[in-house]
């Protein structure tokens, strides 16, 4: 996502950040989302999540708290997510 996500940008609580259809014309697929965050977190600090999430070996369905490197209790600081959802609202970059 380097590149595409801008760095600046602040993401909320249960806002998708990007997300991806199972298949063609399919409401449901995966989507990348912040859980109980009470302050906004930039983009810059999502990149080096999202790639804490492949260190910790996700392939589909992961989390990691937002405050990893000090941290791994989701409750201090919130946590990245990226599950399986119902209806993902966007393709790509949300």
């Amino acid at each position: 996502m380097d590149g595409l996500i801008d760095n600046n940008r602040e993401y909320k609580s249960g806002e998708n950040i990007a997300c991806y259809r199972a298949g063609e014309n399919v409401a449901h697929g995966f989507c990348l989302f912040l859980q109980d965050n009470t302050t906004p977190v930039k983009g810059g600090q999502i990149f080096d999540l999202i790639n804490a999430l492949i260190d910790h070996g996700c392939k589909g369905c992961g989390s990691v708290p937002v405050d990893w490197e000090n941290s791994n209790d989701p409750s201090v600081n919130g946590i990245l997510t990226m599950n399986y959802v119902g209806a993902t609202g966007c393709e790509g970059l949300c």
